[in-house]
């Protein structure tokens, strides 16, 4: 599941667009939850709702499995609203700090860090600067390749240098970012909380990083000039959805393909005649040759 700035905003962007992974089903039924709640839908409607949404993702879900999940759900979108945060502000100072380390990974994997503490510090006041996810999260975020075991010695690494510091309970790996500065102005904001290592290493005026025309995620452009203006996964789902209509040109019957298929001129019946009619002059020629 994604970290979210403005939780309104995604629930409808993904309303409108359709999707939502089956992984992340049951953190996007708790926000749709919260978000209908919210919304002065009754409990009712909110039950519906969720399985109008959920059969779409997930062809055998049974709200009858949820109704106590979807409950508590609400008791907590009494207790707070969903988040409205417009941007992380990011300074020179920090900016300059990171600079400091002199190695790529461990500089997006400290910007990282530091942009997520500074979100949770968004949404909580008393939070000082403490970050608690899943390792995966971390270097993902960040962009950073390296061995699972190897993950702890670079949080390490960030540690030596007096960046970070890590909790004294072993049962929890809680970080707190120790360069964090809220007094400067932002130099940059941060309105996405997806691909913060691209996000960082693309800094500046020639930077390669666009927001998905379809979906707003960041994505790195591979090409100086013109490119595609979706993410990859969005250039796939477009091209799964993009189709056109085209007539057979051995019975005349009109079929669906792919926009992009310039190959296709037979349906699928008459390709597969024609397919079983090659096979068997393939076969003929190859039984004549003995």
């Amino acid at each position: 599941m994604d970290l979210i700035l403005n939780e309104k905003q995604y629930i409808e962007k993904m309303l409108e667009l359709g999707d939502c992974s089956p992984k992340d089903l049951g953190a996007n039924i708790a926000l749709l939850t919260r978000y209908m709640y919210q919304e002065k839908y009754t409990q009712k409607e909110i039950y519906n709702g969720i399985e109008e949404f959920a059969s779409k993702v997930d062809s055998d879900f049974d709200i009858n499995n949820w109704y106590s999940f979807i409950d508590k759900c609400i008791g907590k979108a009494k207790k707070r609203d969903l988040l409205s945060i417009d941007y992380i502000p990011i300074t020179q100072k920090e900016l300059d700090t990171i600079k400091e380390i002199k190695n790529p990974a461990r500089e997006r994997l400290a910007f990282t860090l530091l942009v997520i503490a500074k979100f949770n510090n968004l949404k909580s006041e008393t939070n000082n600067n403490w970050i608690n996810y899943s390792m995966d999260v971390y270097f993902n975020l960040a962009r950073v390749t390296c061995k699972v075991d190897d993950r702890p010695y670079m949080i390490y690494d960030l540690k030596e240098l007096g960046l970070v510091e890590v909790s004294k309970k072993i049962t929890r790996f809680n970080i707190r970012i120790t360069f964090v500065d809220n007094e400067s102005d932002p130099v940059l904001k941060i309105t996405d909380m997806r691909e913060l290592g691209y996000q960082y290493q693309n800094l500046g005026p020639k930077s390669k990083i666009k927001l998905c025309k379809r979906c707003g995620k960041p994505y790195k452009v591979k090409y100086s000039k013109g490119g595609s203006p979706y993410c990859t996964d969005c250039q796939n789902k477009s091209a799964k959805d993009e189709t056109k209509l085209i007539t057979c040109d051995c019975c005349g019957k009109e079929f669906i393909a792919v926009s992009k298929n310039n190959r296709s001129v037979l349906c699928s019946e008459c390709q597969q005649k024609n397919d079983r009619k090659n096979h068997r002059k393939r076969q003929a020629r190859y039984m004549a040759q003995k």
